[in-house]
């Protein structure tokens, strides 16, 4: 197999438009290592967590669709790592779970830190605000968000799905956390990502129900806390638009 190959992959092809050949910092791996070459000092550990963090990102561009390469994401300055490159900023613990939640989640493809950040921190919710198990199952409302549940507006729904992707042999299995108005409205925003047959198949439910079958299947135990956890911030009327959206494609 020739080398030349893959040496003719134009470099910018695995760079976003708006981005200059320097500003990349692309190293072509193809090359012979230089004595000029960037020496970087890392550990075992460090490298997992961007091998993790590149596995996450190559995995939801081809979930997804994403026209850009997973390269180009991990070599391009990002918001998200206060203007550092994903490659570097994702081998620290911090950075690493920031960009695993924003690839899991699909957050987009930046974000501000402190948006993420709050995402990370649901687990730190203060004891005596948080409920029990059965408080949450029950509806009751937390010993201190009594007064936030008049400006309660959007409410939380979880919606599953599966069946045939358009007309072609791939289907699909989804679980969708949203917020929305109502039920109508939580099905119009499933309309708009899987059309209408399968948003009109789509089971809708106010809540989050960590044993229903789909759930099961898709989501861990760690996510199925955060949701529940999520759910929580909405009665404190402090996170009204969180969406989150597991999928499994498969061919018949």
């Amino acid at each position: 197999m020739e080398l030349s190959m893959f040496a003719s992959y134009d470099r910018m092809h695995l760079m976003e438009p708006d981005m200059k050949p320097d500003e990349a910092g692309y190293v072509d791996p193809v090359d012979a290592d230089r004595p000029s070459d960037r020496l970087i000092v890392t550990t075992e550990r460090r490298l997992r967590r961007m091998a993790l963090v590149a596995a996450d990102t190559g995995a939801r561009f081809e979930r997804e669709g994403v026209e850009h390469e997973p390269l180009a994401w991990m070599l391009a300055p990002r918001e998200l790592f206060l203007g550092a490159r994903p490659i570097d900023a994702c081998q620290n613990r911090d950075e690493f779970l920031q960009a695993t939640l924003l690839h899991r989640l699909s957050l987009g493809l930046d974000a501000r830190p402190e948006e993420v950040n709050q995402l990370l921190e649901v687990d730190e919710i203060d004891e005596k605000a948080a409920m029990t198990d059965e408080e949450f199952w029950s509806g009751a409302a937390p010993p201190d968000a009594s007064r936030h549940l008049l400006e309660w507006k959007l409410i939380f729904f979880s919606c599953m799905l599966e069946g045939r992707l358009g007309t072609g042999s791939r289907r699909i299995q989804a679980f969708c956390g949203l917020h929305a108005e109502d039920e109508q409205a939580a099905r119009g925003l499933l309309r708009a990502r899987y059309g209408s047959e399968l948003a009109a198949s789509a089971s809708i439910m106010e809540g989050f129900d960590p044993d229903a079958p789909i759930v099961t299947a898709l989501l861990s135990d760690a996510i199925k806390r955060m949701l529940s956890a999520t759910r929580h911030e909405d009665a404190c009327g402090q996170e009204r638009d969180f969406h989150f959206v597991v999928e499994q494609q498969f061919s018949e």
